[in-house]
């Protein structure tokens, strides 16, 4: 299977644009979480991001590609139409909530996935396990309390 991402799309969605966190910043912890998603070895996620800044390049890593929109005016939807046009219907998920991007490639057949559904699915369901496998709810005891006491109390 191959998932294509509207990268800014699922963006908006996962991350306060109001925050202190610089763009570059979320684009590079919205990367590190896409490559934490437990996909099968055979799959391929295809990172689309709105480029203007960036020449037309890609990077390879693993199963993962990233690419960036030509700086000439392309925009992203327009790479992910192209893309969704170079594979075989059946093996296709493309991930946006962008209108004309869902209309475009469920006319051609394609899978769709919502931005909104994508998070809900495969991130925060990735953190649930993470959470619920890697870390364990401590009771604090009188000690703790005492010691977050007096730090509080000493602000």
């Amino acid at each position: 299977m191959i998932y294509i991402l509207d990268a800014h799309n699922i963006m908006f969605k996962m991350y306060d644009f109001n925050n202190t966190l610089e763009h570059q910043d979320i684009r590079k912890d919205f990367i590190r979480q896409i490559s934490n998603i437990a996909i099968n070895k055979q799959d391929k996620i295809i990172i689309v991001f709105d480029g203007q800044n960036y020449s037309q390049t890609t990077k390879s890593n693993s199963n993962i590609q990233i690419i960036y929109s030509s700086s000439n005016g392309q925009k992203a939807d327009g790479v992910i139409k192209y893309l969704s046009e170079k594979y075989e219907q059946k093996k296709v998920t493309v991930i946006s909530s962008d209108i004309s991007v869902v209309k475009y490639v469920k006319q051609g057949g394609l899978n769709v996935i919502s931005s909104q559904k994508f998070i809900k699915e495969y991130i925060n369901k990735k953190h649930e396990n993470n959470k619920s496998n890697n870390y364990k709810e401590k009771e604090m005891n009188e000690k703790d309390i005492e010691y977050w006491k007096e730090i509080f109390n000493n602000r």
